[in-house]
């Protein structure tokens, strides 16, 4: 299988790599869209993994609910290795 992984956060990017290939994955990486873009044009992925699309989302949420006497909260969660848990009892 052959992934792309599009992450501009250099050290996360290696990483992810490190570990897909590790699994026996054949890994590509690109530092921004546009590079992802790129590549993706030429070498057909299986799978392209894009953590940048979250942040697309979030902007369009956020002039959505742009309301200035709302009260809002708005958290992204990221980060290799986390886990949500349940609320303790």
């Amino acid at each position: 299988m052959r992934i792309l992984v599009i992450e501009d956060n250099h050290r996360l990017n290696s990483s992810l790599a490190a570990s897909l290939i590790h699994e026996g994955y054949s890994v590509d990486s690109a530092y921004d869209g546009q590079e992802g873009q790129d590549l993706a044009e030429i070498t057909p992925y299986d799978l392209i993994l894009e953590s940048n699309v979250i942040d697309v989302y979030v902007r369009r949420l956020r002039r959505k609910i742009d309301d200035p006497f709302a009260v809002k909260l708005l958290t992204t969660v990221r980060g290799v290795g986390y886990r949500l848990q349940p609320p303790p009892a």
